[in-house]
């Protein structure tokens, strides 16, 4: 089944890689695309199943807690979008004017949806994350969406919806853009949020300059599996990995 899955939403995200849309900033230039591309089992196979292959590389990176949340500590900063790597910790204000950071993931896997205002597949993509399972079938294709939502019911992952992006194309700190966005779009189980650094964060997450760049997390907050250009294989290993 996962592999017919995978096929339709390959095929599908061929299409959409040619319809997505395309930021206009020109920061982008940090990371490389091969770093966007992620081998395709070494890392998931060895973060699904615990601190297996994280706790004794000596990489510095730990709070010396030995309780398996050893990347989950103080945020890392802007580093090396590679699989594997610690994630930037994002911070910013929700749709409720409430602080939000994503280091209270810890022993969660999670799906960051970076986004702009005037993008219609990143309105696509939330509209299937609230539940509309017709533009599911057309965005995503098969069961996917259904299958991330059940993740985010069921307490196996956290989602996050960063939008960056007004509709004049501006980047934006505006929490009013979130507030708007989850009345358009609600899921209690997505944060829907605004940062301070709108176009930093684009630059260092979104290197293949479209949106919108999903990424993933694992469960110590770790790069899971990099965007590769809307055909959603990110999606799916996580559902993979850490659905039942």
């Amino acid at each position: 089944m996962n592999t017919l899955r995978f096929l339709s939403i390959f095929s599908l995200g061929l299409a959409l890689t040619v319809t997505a849309c395309e930021g206009d900033d020109s920061d982008n230039e940090g990371t490389s695309d091969d770093e966007t591309t992620s081998s395709t089992s070494g890392d998931g196979d060895g973060d699904g199943d615990g601190d297996g292959d994280g706790d004794g590389d000596g990489d510095g990176d730990g709070d010396g807690d030995g309780d398996g949340d050893n990347n989950c500590g103080a945020d890392p900063g802007y580093g090396s979008l590679a699989v594997g790597a610690p994630a930037k910790h994002i911070q910013g204000t929700d749709a409720f004017g409430e602080a939000f950071d994503m280091g209270d993931w810890c022993g969660k896997p999670g799906v960051i949806d970076i986004l702009a205002e005037w993008c219609g597949p990143c309105h696509m993509v939330s509209e299937c994350m609230a539940g509309n399972d017709s533009t599911c079938g057309s965005v995503f294709g098969g069961t996917l969406g259904a299958d991330l939502r059940g993740l985010l019911e069921n307490d196996q992952a956290r989602w996050v919806t960063v939008v960056v992006q007004a509709n004049d194309n501006s980047w934006t700190t505006d929490p009013a853009l979130a507030t708007n966005w989850d009345n358009l779009y609600p899921n209690e189980h997505i944060s829907v949020i605004s940062v301070d650094d709108p176009s930093a964060l684009f630059a260092n997450m979104g290197p293949l300059g479209v949106f919108p760049t999903i990424q993933t997390t694992d469960e110590e907050l770790k790069w899971l599996w990099l965007e590769d250009g809307q055909t959603w294989n990110n999606l799916v290993n996580i559902v993979d990995i850490y659905g039942n």
